[in-house]
Formats: C-alpha cells, structure tokens, sequence
C-alpha cells in the first residue's frame, strides 16, 4: 500500500502545474477535427494524459538528470520545473512511473477499440516519454533529436485527439497546419528551454543542443521552430501569436551578451556587464563571525570556522606557523581558569568553609 508520503512525492515528481498541458493538446486535436468528445472512453483517456502522462514524462526525466539538477537553481521552484529527486526516491517514482505508464494503456485500450490508430499514438508518446531521459536511447542527449522529440510526443497528443473525430475517419493530412504547427511550438519550447540549463547540464556532462553547440545555437533553432509554427497556423491564431512572442523571447538571447546565471536568483536574461553591476550592489558574502571569533571566517553553507575550527571541540591549529601559534597561545584569550590559580595557590587551595566562619543562624 502506497503511503501518504509517497504519494506526495509522486504527485511532486509529477509537477502539477503541467497536469493540463497534454489534455488540452489532446482536446484540441478534437476541436481541430470539428467535433468534440462523444464517448465517455474518449474523456476518459483525456483526463487520464494528466497525472500518469506527466509522471513518466517528468518524474523519469528528473531520476536520470539527477547530476544536472544538483546544480540547477531553477529546482528550487518544484511546483514549475519539477523537485530534486534524492537517489533513495528514485525508486519509488520509478515504480510509479511504470504503474502510470500501464494506467495511460489501460485508459486507452477502451476507446482503440473503436478507434484502432489511438492505440498506436498512445504506444509511441509513451514509448519517447521513457526513450528521451532513460538509457540506451537517451534522446535528451541526442543532438537536435532531443527538441524534435518533444515536438513528436505534443504531435501525438494532438493527433490521439484529432484521430477520434468525424467518427474516426479523420485523416491527419487535412489538418497539416495544425498538427504540425503544435510539432514545431513544442519543440521551439524545448529549445528555449534547454539554454536556461546548459551550465547545470555542461556540469553534468550532458551533450544536449545547447552545450554541443552553444546558447545561441539553440536560441537560433527556438526561432525557426517559432517562426514554423507561426507560418502554418497563421499569425493571427493563439498558436501563431505565442510563437510569435516566443520569436521575440530567442531573439533577445541572440543579441545578449552572455546568458548568465545571478547569485540568488536562477536564470536570468542578463548580459555581463548588468551582471557585475548587480553583484557589486548586493551583499553576497559567504562567512560571517562567530561567537568565539569576531572575524568574518564562519563559512555559512560547512557550518565551520576557517579560524579556529568551530563548532569542533578543539581549537583548530598546526605546528607549522611561529605566528600563528603566538596569536592563540595561552594569555591571549579570557583564562578563565588559570587567571584564578595564583590566588589559590597562595593559600593552599583551600576548599570548604573558612575557620571560624559562622553557619546560617535560625530565625
């Protein structure tokens, strides 16, 4: 039995915000084939492309980028861009990857019945869901392949939509433009995208576009996938005013000078010399004082005093440095002990009451 833990982990892993991306793909292909949903089988599978389809697209995508995303700043926003998976979760959105994967076949097999080509769309969405992030195929590894391959699994959502209509004889090529302008606005998007995760992925070690080629080169291939897009849906529909503003969005980072990460706040479209403007006027230390020291030499994120080895029970130092051992020899600190071993040794130290000294008296 599943527990509440796992379960939110899943639902994490799944990131919610993205649950309607594939259904209203889905639900477009059908209003492109001028018809709407007529069985509940079809809604059925629609709603079923939420939660399953996005755990083995994201949660299998974040287990085997796990090396990459150590280093992305963009995690730290896990509602959007998905959560760090730790390598004991692995496992489990595994399993659960792989039980969502036979949910969204099971949901399926209903509505192929009547409608034979959904099943094989639905095989091919799933099949590029695990091929893009999981080994040996690794598409998101594959240059150029990984974008395009976003574009075919969008193209799938669309076309299990679009396939259901007009009493299933809908043929996809009376639909070209549109189908295809989802095909090119999905994969300008991952385009995009990936230039927001080259330094995490060129980290890694991870041959995508954008780390093979270069920023710029991606941001180019974002704007002809846009302007494709735009071209076949017409710049006047959603699709073609979104790839429009997507056109606008590239170009900006081909004529920046460097896209460059800013301490503290992920990815940002800034050239160099904003950057070191911004830096200069904020307070980015990394150490602090502490309690037995008032330098500055608490490193924040170790926790531990470059000076004198704090929070350890032991002074740090070394027998190698005449000055360093004259800073921290005995006197320069409060003795609170041996300050009092003079006095006491005048007197023999003394314990107990002193001679002749009178108890408490009774009231």
């Amino acid at each position: 039995m599943i527990s509440l833990s796992q379960t939110q982990l899943l639902i994490q892993a799944s990131r919610p915000v993205s649950w309607i991306i594939a259904p209203s793909i889905y639900f477009a292909g059908f209003i492109h084939s001028g018809t709407v949903p007529k069985s509940i089988a079809a809604l059925l599978f629609g709603v079923g492309l939420s939660f399953p389809t996005c755990l083995v697209t994201f949660g299998v995508n974040d287990i085997y980028d796990y090396s990459s995303d150590k280093q992305n700043s963009r995690k730290r926003s896990p509602r959007v861009y998905g959560t760090l998976l730790y390598e004991n979760d692995h496992t489990t959105v595994l399993q659960g990857a792989k039980i969502a994967t036979f949910i969204t076949l099971l949901l399926a097999t209903p509505a192929s019945i009547q409608y034979p080509p959904l099943l094989a769309y639905t095989l091919s969405f799933l099949f590029l869901s695990w091929a893009y992030s999981s080994p040996p195929f690794r598409i998101k590894e594959r240059v150029i392949l990984d974008s395009l391959s976003n574009g075919l699994i969008c193209w799938l959502f669309w076309a299990s939509g679009y396939t259901q209509g007009d009493d299933g004889t809908g043929d996809i090529g009376k639909s070209f433009y549109s189908g295809w302008a989802v095909f090119f606005y999905a994969s300008a998007s991952h385009s995009l995208a990936a230039v927001a995760d080259t330094n995490p992925d060129k980290l890694a070690k991870y041959r995508t576009t954008a780390v093979v080629y270069g920023e710029k080169f991606a941001a180019f291939l974002s704007i002809t996938y846009y302007f494709c897009a735009a071209i076949l849906a017409g710049i006047s529909t959603s699709i073609g005013m979104a790839a429009c503003a997507g056109v606008i969005t590239s170009m900006v980072i081909l004529i920046q000078d460097e896209y460059v990460v800013i301490p503290g706040r992920g990815h940002s479209l800034y050239s160099q010399s904003i950057f070191l403007e911004d830096t200069t006027k904020t307070d980015n230390h990394i150490a602090k004082g502490t309690s037995s020291f008032g330098k500055r030499s608490l490193h924040i994120q170790k926790h531990t005093c470059a000076n004198c080895g704090y929070p350890s029970a032991k002074v740090r130092k070394f027998n190698w440095s005449e000055k360093a051992k004259r800073r921290k020899s005995t006197g320069t600190g409060r003795m609170r002990y041996l300050k009092t071993v003079d006095r006491k040794f005048q007197n023999g130290f003394q314990t107990g009451v002193p001679k002749g000294a009178r108890g408490p008296t009774a009231a």
